[in-house]
């Protein structure tokens, strides 16, 4: 298969999108996981080569839409079977079309590791950012069809030289998809196999700090949840059932914003002000919870890890300590590594080295598979 160019123009988006993703189509009658457009371009601090693409994939309903993203091969020559897959989940950025990183490619900064480490990283925007419809932000599935479709797509271009071992990667809202894709591989996407998959500081316990008023640092996510799940099911999600009057405000003023521009106008509030309702009802809950990766009930025999830092200022430890003990329970097979000192930031950096070793480990099935996670990173097996 050839990677098809780019086509005609149809209706633009939301402002400051680059003409690519001006000119696709809100949908495509072509099986999910196919690329329907692509645009090279370069990446700076990558040897190897880059693409901007568009794919199709399923919405949160079950209705045909194209997603875009990223694919970037290492330098040099495949190894025997193809390039292994990461599929890389991003963290929060925004609801907003402009907030896609395919959009602007400076937050794409795990893909210089990935692929030195002879990885293909291919890299969702996830369904509604960067195209048609609101994005359905901490919505499991969503994020999940999301993450696996690049990676098929990816797999079914024969000049890309992928195999079909793949292993996922997210942090923060990426976590949260990385979580939820087991759940639906089997069943959604039996042609390529998921080897591993890397929760970083996953967000969970969704009813009891999503909508958390006390926490200033996350009111900026109640907001953007409370859009996301309004635009999924207004009927059992009105704003007005979960954010208060001020959060409404706040929520209607920011369909098109990034993450950035949504913590300023919540820090401008007056300190006093509350955005979310003391008692959200028993639907929001509701919807929280079936999105919540404390409650995933399926079990699953793909190698997962999870990583998270003591001091996480936006999402307490005790969430992952949850997860892994519900995993466990369920006969996943679930390593904890939690990052004396990190936060929700610096405990990438302090495991990225030897997390790599850990995906490589169970997706290639050889060297050591016991990974020690390294000085200051604590590990417990289930």
């Amino acid at each position: 298969m050839t990677v098809p160019e780019l086509a005609s123009t149809t209706e633009p988006l939301g402002p400051g999108l680059p003409s690519f993703h001006r000119s696709l189509p809100s949908s495509d009658s072509a099986p999910s996981g196919t690329i329907i457009a692509s645009e090279a371009f370069d990446f700076d601090g990558v040897p190897g080569r880059a693409w901007r693409v568009a794919y199709t994939s399923r919405s949160i309903d079950d209705q045909p839409i194209v997603v875009t993203g990223l694919v970037i091969l290492p330098a040099g020559t495949a190894p025997p079977g193809g390039w292994p897959i990461l599929s890389w989940a991003h963290g929060t950025t925004g609801i907003g079309d402009i907030c896609a990183p395919s959009a602007d490619t400076s937050r794409m900064t795990p893909a210089r590791g990935v692929t030195a480490a002879g990885y293909a990283f291919v890299a969702t925007d996830y369904e509604g950012l960067g195209t048609l419809g609101r994005h359905p932000y901490l919505v499991g599935e969503s994020e999940a069809r999301s993450t696996l479709d690049i990676a098929l797509a990816a797999s079914r271009v024969p000049e890309w030289n992928t195999g079909r071992n793949v292993a996922v990667w997210g942090h923060s809202q990426g976590g949260h998809a990385a979580l939820f894709t087991p759940s639906i591989a089997t069943q959604y996407l039996p042609e390529i196999n998921i080897a591993a998959v890397v929760a970083g500081a996953p967000p969970s316990g969704l009813d009891g700090f999503v909508l958390d008023d006390e926490s200033v640092a996350l009111r900026p996510f109640s907001i953007l949840v409370a859009l996301a799940f309004n635009g999924i099911d207004p009927e059992r999600a009105p704003l007005e059932a979960a954010l208060s009057p001020v959060g409404v405000e706040l929520a209607l003023q920011s369909t098109q914003s990034c993450n950035v521009d949504v913590h300023a106008a919540v820090n401008a509030l007056p300190p006093n002000s509350r955005v979310t309702k003391t008692t959200p009802t028993e639907e929001w809950r509701e919807l929280l919870r079936a999105n919540d990766p404390q409650f995933i009930d399926s079990p699953s025999s793909v190698p997962t890890l999870i990583i998270h830092g003591t001091e996480d200022e936006l999402i307490p430890l005790e969430k992952s300590l949850t997860v892994h003990r519900r995993f466990c329970e369920l006969g996943r097979p679930t390593e904890l590594w939690i990052g004396d000192g990190r936060d929700h930031s610096t405990i990438v950096s302090a495991t990225f080295s030897k997390m790599m070793q850990w995906i490589s480990s169970n997706i290639t099935l050889s060297g050591d598979r016991d990974v020690e996670p390294g000085p200051g990173v604590s590990r417990t097996l289930c």
